[in-house]
């Protein structure tokens, strides 16, 4: 056997024995680790099995692992959105036989942090930023996709989409939606009422908040307050101001600190 099968069998080993004999890890942890030492999803699932994890008692008699009967989610959602995600889920139920148990929070960034932290992630978790995604899934927080949804995500997304989902080219996330932040709403009857126009670049823009300002009102309402992730609308808007005024190259040395805060064009 060569030395690095021999080094990733070693790994499964100890990690059976740790997963049996004590309650340092949990099934989430199990199943990370085993695909870190090489196995699929499937055969990770199938020797947690085995060891009698993942919410059933072993595996049926034709050697094939049990379903689990529930996974926990945790998302943000309410109202609509959480409408449509328990109606997918029943359909989910319906085909699988696994019940998906939801936890709402609107401070996504706080109780997803603190669950990682105390060792009880969810099994599946929506992300209130592309950074917290990205460095849950470097330092093993995530389980990777590949093996099961690299085809789908070939046939049905974009290559930017594909992107977005991944991190070191391995796919760590599903993207069920998509929004547009940079929306700016008003009112016609209030811009009739004024004699306003409606801007069509951004110097255009600037002189109508300045114009709005100086005559004593308030020319934009914007609402940031969210718990632990107060602020976020205004970081989505800074981003896309940004990247329209500077365009994309500039935007990428940014985002990877090639260049200071402190720039110019910031």
């Amino acid at each position: 056997m060569p030395t690095f099968d021999r080094r990733n069998r070693r790994d499964l080993d100890q990690l059976v024995e740790e997963y049996t004999t004590t309650s340092n890890i949990n099934r989430r942890q199990f199943l990370q680790r085993a695909t870190a030492a090489g196995l699929s999803i499937s055969a990770a699932a199938a020797l947690l099995e085995a060891c009698g994890g993942g919410g059933s008692t072993g595996v049926n008699s034709g050697g094939s692992p049990v379903a689990v009967t529930s996974i926990d989610a945790l998302t943000e959602w309410s109202g609509n959105e959480l409408d449509a995600f328990n109606t997918i889920s029943a359909m989910f139920k319906t085909k699988t036989g696994i019940s998906v148990k939801n936890e709402t929070t609107r401070d996504l960034l706080t109780v997803l942090t603190n669950r990682v932290r105390a060792n009880n992630p969810p099994d599946v978790a929506g992300m209130p930023s592309v950074t917290l995604f990205q460095q849950l899934a470097m330092q093993g927080k995530l389980l990777q996709l590949d093996s099961f949804l690299g085809s789908v995500y070939q046939q049905n997304y974009a290559p930017a989409w594909q992107q977005f989902a991944s991190v070191n080219s391995h796919i760590y996330a599903v993207l069920p939606k998509a929004n547009s932040k940079g929306t700016i709403w008003y009112s016609p009857k209030q811009f009739q009422a004024n004699g306003y126009t409606v801007p069509t670049d951004w110097n255009g823009l600037i002189a109508l908040s300045n114009k709005i300002a100086g005559q004593g009102k308030f020319p934009w309402s914007l609402g940031v307050e969210s718990s632990g992730s107060s602020g976020w609308p205004g970081a989505d808007w800074i981003d896309q101001i940004y990247i329209n005024l500077n365009g994309p190259d500039m935007y990428d040395k940014w985002y990877k600190h090639q260049i200071p805060w402190t720039d110019a064009s910031v």
